[in-house]
């Protein structure tokens, strides 16, 4: 608003330049006011003027005719963002100052920016001047993830994490206890900044080879017991792996075999005393178990058994009830092969025998 001083001025008649001045005089004041008025017939109207920029206010002193009269004005001056406004580089340490060109800052003496960090202030405007928002950036720099010497493979004898789990970034899960056997555990080094790559990392522990075990019980059998009846017999097999806990991790899988074909197919483990059918021929029986673990890691173990017969001898009687025969002696040996011998032999002369029927009138 303007302000309006008025004086007026009852002194004599002057004439400048050759001309009576008797009107009043309206003089505008931006800032300062710096005519003098001497000998001035009239009314000086002071017209108070703001130029919207600082100063905020204006104070002087006026002479009219060697009267000193002091004016002043308060002026509406709107707020105005410094240089410290605007976007800041990652290795930026310190404001632009000042960060207010006029007005004061509602933030003032603020910590610099972290990277990534926005401020936000206002430079205040004053006497009723607006206030002018400011903001200002720091960059962020951009680190990508990269996995650290946790990851890999560990042997079975490993107990321990290698460290660290990133060589860069943060890991989003903490490791914690060791690998089990047969294990394998992920996680992610975390990068930061506008724009970066997280890293995905992975660990595992081997399985032990496994350490496949089969008996059987008895090893020998005979296949006749003393007698002359060669027959199907029996043997308890007993199976399983020594070391599952740490070659087969979630499980193996095992499949038996024999070599008569009598045992076979998938086997579950461990087994104790199984009855298992050992075939009617002589010689050595095998028995293997072979299991695979997680890994694809295969392992085989076999047992024999050896089938035999008891040696026996034994023999027919004649081969014929009356006339000339024979008689059969058998020799079974260990190995099961008969061995006959051939006896002669005489039960008496045989009946005659007639071609005549007896016919009755």
């Amino acid at each position: 608003m303007k302000k309006i001083l008025k004086i007026s001025i009852f002194s004599a008649l002057l004439f400048f330049g050759g001309i009576k001045i008797t009107q009043a005089a309206v003089v505008t004041c931006y800032n300062t006011c710096s005519p003098n008025f001497n000998n001035y017939v009239g009314t000086v109207t002071l017209d108070l003027q703001c130029n919207g920029s600082s100063p905020a206010s204006y104070t002087g002193w006026l002479t009219v005719n060697g009267v000193t009269i002091a004016y002043g004005k308060s002026c509406a001056v709107a707020g105005s963002c410094g240089p410290a406004q605007g976007a800041y580089a990652a290795s930026s340490t310190d404001w632009r100052y000042p960060l207010c060109n006029y007005g004061a800052a509602t933030i003032g003496s603020s910590p610099f920016l972290a990277e990534g960090e926005t401020k936000n202030w206002l430079c205040k405007g004053t006497n009723g001047g607006a206030d002018a928002s400011c903001s200002a950036t720091r960059a962020a720099t951009v680190v990508n993830g990269s996995c650290g010497a946790a990851q890999g493979g560990y042997l079975v004898t490993d107990s321990v994490w290698r460290s660290p789990a990133c060589n860069i970034g943060t890991a989003n899960v903490a490791l914690g206890s060791f690998l089990n056997y047969g294990e394998t555990r992920n996680w992610s080094c975390i990068g930061s900044g506008p724009g970066h790559s997280d890293a995905s990392c992975s660990a595992n522990r081997a399985l032990a080879v496994p350490d496949v075990y089969i008996n059987a019980n008895p090893i020998t059998v005979s296949l006749n017991n003393s007698s002359a009846n060669i027959s199907v017999k029996s043997t308890n097999l007993s199976w399983g792996i020594n070391n599952s806990a740490v070659a087969c991790g979630a499980g193996c899988s095992c499949v038996g075999s024999s070599s008569g074909g009598e045992w076979g197919g998938s086997k579950s483990y461990p087994a104790s005393n199984v009855s298992v059918a050992v075939s009617p021929v002589f010689g050595a029986h095998t028995y293997t178990l072979s299991c695979t673990n997680p890994n694809g890691v295969s392992r085989s173990a076999t047992t024999t058994v050896n089938a035999s017969c008891n040696a026996f001898s034994w023999a027919s009687a004649c081969s014929k009830p009356c006339g000339d025969g024979q008689i059969t002696k058998h020799n079974l040996n260990t190995s099961c092969v008969d061995s006959p011998t051939f006896t002669p032999c005489n039960l008496g002369a045989c009946p005659l025998e007639t071609g005549f029927e007896e016919v009755r009138p």
